[in-house]
């Protein structure tokens, strides 16, 4: 082995080993030993930083191993594309699309994201609205002009002369009227192309109560995000309430941010990768609306369903139970999760082939991990039919579905819909649902002197979006100790029935097989035969 090519070997298994916790063989696959994906995904995001290299996720799973990766990473480099030099910065593909959409049906609000929190305690309104507008200066993305100039691109503003975040402050008589005051305020119109990006609303409903929200576009904003805003905001408001300024630090530029990307783009095999995505996804169907009698018609209601799913350690044991295959694919929780809600897709549509929505990370530099902006991608992932609540077939076909999906995941997701949308009966995206596992970390607000709760909305779906699953590990937002399962539908075109059908039939799926995966882990325990009918 070279020593350059050693050097590199080293700083992988290094970075793979602060990830993990853990010291990992050169050859063995790092998508089998008991990551999650957003481990995989920051792996790649540590040594991209560590050797100033891109390393595309898509890449990685090319290449699963620290050996693999490393002499793939000792290749000869492309050389790194120049700053661009004009004010505007090009926007990445997903938030791209999320300011097209805005643009074309500005009544939307299905990239409205919304966070809100129940305060106990009493909030300083001045040293709320200072902390906003700190916030809003270390983070170019919330404060910058969105708008289509021949490409859709960002336009930062100066800290100075950029719109300030509104903060609405409201009065009513109870908690229930006070979220539901908060949630509509966030949702009126925010104006991408004058830089109001973002607001911030409080609603009283007693002495020392209230709930208070962030509303931020999806166009600079997404899940990590999130956890993000709510870290800086407390240190700036624990400093504004002391009447000190706050020391946020600094992060990349929007500019930094466009330049770490286009190094990236300039090392996948974009070609391949378009290849492989037209033959996985070509000729999926259009499923027909999960429409009811109750379905209203209405394009303007969403709903959400929400209920407990199982705890941290079942999910574990089915994952041990399940994850290790030996073929180089995928195998992590959020797998699992899939796998089981494909079997009740599955069943409910009575549809064997469709294609998800999964969102993926794409902060693939550690340096991108301290900067609020819209860093996913969504990608098409088209799991096989497999016969019944099968649980070892399912997640088998779904870690290759996963695999391939993430291979393939530097596509935008506009050029794959135009490719394959001659395939489709009335011009619909690939898929109308979509599946998320919300591990991100929980946006925890530390307000001095008061005591604060994270309440979960569902999402604002639309478009051509029909419905979204989610599931939320334990104190991010529902339950404080087990995962959540939430479904959020649009009752435009899907059924309360329908609905209320599919969420349980996902968490019966879950609970069957972790009832079974619990008799098996005791049976190994106990080296009694489990029976090879044990998951059927």
């Amino acid at each position: 082995m070279r020593y350059a090519e050693q050097a590199i070997e080293r700083k992988v298994t290094e970075a793979v080993a602060e990830v993990l916790g853990s010291h990992v063989e050169p050859g063995q696959p790092l998508t089998e030993c008991g990551a999650s994906s957003l481990q995989l995904s920051r792996i790649c995001a540590e040594i991209a930083a560590e050797l100033d290299a891109p390393v595309p996720f898509s890449q990685f799973i090319r290449h699963p191993t620290v050996e693999g990766l490393s002499q793939w990473l000792a290749r000869p480099s492309p050389e790194s594309p120049a700053a661009p030099d004009e004010e505007d910065v090009p926007l990445a593909p997903f938030p791209a699309m999320c300011l097209v959409r805005q643009m074309l049906k500005p009544e939307d609000r299905e990239d409205y994201c919304i966070t809100t929190w129940l305060v106990q305690g009493p909030l300083d309104r001045s040293a709320l609205t200072a902390a906003l507008g700190d916030v809003q200066a270390r983070h170019q993305a919330l404060r910058a002009v969105y708008t289509y100039a021949n490409v859709p691109v960002a336009r930062p503003l100066p800290a100075d002369r950029a719109p300030a975040p509104e903060l609405i402050w409201e009065e009513r008589p109870d908690v229930d009227q006070a979220v539901d005051a908060v949630r509509a305020q966030l949702i009126q119109p925010l104006n991408l192309e004058e830089g109001v990006v973002w607001r911030g609303a409080v609603c009283s409903y007693g002495a020392g109560l209230a709930v208070f929200g962030l509303g931020v576009h999806h166009v600079a904003f997404d899940g990590w995000s999130e956890w993000l805003l709510a870290r800086d905001l407390s240190a700036a408001y624990a400093a504004r309430l002391g009447g000190g300024t706050p020391d946020l630090g600094d992060t990349p530029s929007l500019r930094e941010c466009a330049v770490l990307r286009a190094r990236h783009d300039a090392v996948v095999d974009i070609d391949g990768q378009r290849a492989q995505a037209l033959a996985s996804l070509r000729g999926v169907p259009e499923l027909p609306p999960l429409a009811g009698s109750d379905a209203t018609g209405d394009d303007s209601e969403v709903v959400t369903f929400s209920a407990e799913l199982c705890d941290p350690n079942e999910l574990d044991v089915l994952t041990d139970q399940l994850a290790e295959a030996g073929d180089g694919t995928v195998r992590t929780g959020f797998v699992v999760l899939l796998a089981a809600y494909a079997t009740a897709f599955r069943e409910v549509t009575e549809g064997n082939d469709f294609a998800l929505g999964v969102p993926v990370r794409q902060r693939f530099d550690a340096r991108l991990d301290e900067v609020i902006g819209n860093h996913v991608a969504m990608v098409p992932v088209r799991p096989p039919a497999t016969p019944g609540r099968d649980p070892e077939a399912a997640v088998e076909g779904a870690a290759r579905a996963v695999t391939d999906a993430f291979a393939h995941q530097d596509v935008p997701l506009d050029e794959l819909f135009r490719l394959l949308r001659p395939r489709q009966g009335t011009g619909k995206p690939v898929y109308q649902h979509i599946f998320a596992l919300q591990d991100n970390p929980p946006a925890l607000l530390d307000l001095p002197g008061a005591e604060t709760i994270l309440r979960r909305h569902g999402y604002l779906v639309g478009g051509a979006t029909d419905t979204m699953a989610e599931v939320w590990p334990p104190g991010t937002g529902y339950d404080a100790e087990r995962y959540t399962a939430a479904l959020t539908y649009k009752k435009e075109t899907v059924g309360a029935i329908h609905a209320k059908a599919l969420l349980e039939a996902f968490i019966s799926v879950i609970r069957e097989w972790t009832a079974v995966a619990e008799t098996r882990r005791a049976a190994e325990s106990m080296k009694l035969p489990t029976g090879g009918e044990a998951w059927t």
